[in-house]
């Protein structure tokens, strides 16, 4: 079942912002995640209506520093990462946090493992993906879509391919993240248990990337009230 679905709404190339009927798009969400078996309170607040999402460069360069971080927390030699980062002239696009962990090894690397998932929402937003479900993984060969670390693969083909979804789509998919993790945050205080095939720091992760993609905020302080 796909739940990020599509309202294929038009827009001009390179038009970045719009200004959309929030209430319509809570109407799929509920729609959405009731076939989940989740029900979404009307006391939920909506999204703004005038969103901007950021340009295809600037996500290209977010989950390539996320690939070559979750990398090294998955082993990868820091030194070999430090130096493909330098290479596809990354640098100054890395947070403060994967720049310590990448060139001091301080950090959590449990805390950029998890981030693939939000990896995966920035690719389907870059239309590398067909689709994402809300309450599956991600695919165990995601990396495959990715530049081969180990090979030292240059990005340029990754980044030519990338193609920026409208912001309407976007849009829909961070409601339906919002939601989902208003969700596990109640299910948690209520001690209801969790049964959704994804795991709860995917629901996290994904809203995390979502977010970004419509914020001005840097990726280490979006907020993620519910």
């Amino acid at each position: 079942m796909q739940v990020y679905k599509t309202y294929c709404i038009p827009m001009a190339s390179g038009d970045t912002a719009h200004t959309m009927d929030v209430s319509s798009i809570r109407i799929g969400t509920k729609t959405a995640l009731s076939q989940l078996g989740i029900f979404v309170p009307d006391h939920l607040p909506l999204l703004e209506g005038d969103l901007t999402l950021r340009s295809a460069d600037s996500v290209v360069d977010r989950i390539l520093c996320m690939h070559a971080t979750a990398a090294t927390a998955y082993g990868f030699s820091a030194d070999a990462a430090s130096k493909w980062i330098h290479d596809e002239d990354l640098a100054n696009s890395l947070t403060k946090k994967e720049r310590k962990f990448i060139n001091s090894g301080v950090g959590n690397a449990s805390e950029f493992q998890v981030q693939i998932e939000g990896m995966w929402a920035l690719a389907w937003s870059l239309s590398f993906l067909d689709s994402i479900k809300a309450d599956e993984p991600c695919r165990s060969d995601f990396v495959t879509l990715l530049p081969d670390l180990r090979r030292l693969e240059t990005a340029s083909v990754f980044r030519e391919a990338a193609h920026a979804r409208p912001v309407a789509q976007v849009a829909e998919a961070m409601d339906i993240a919002f939601c989902l993790h208003w969700h596990l945050v109640d299910t948690e205080l209520h001690n209801k248990g969790w049964d959704l095939e994804i795991a709860p720091y995917g629901v996290i992760e994904r809203r995390r990337a979502f977010e970004w993609l419509l914020s001005d905020s840097s990726w280490d302080d979006v907020p993620l009230d519910t």
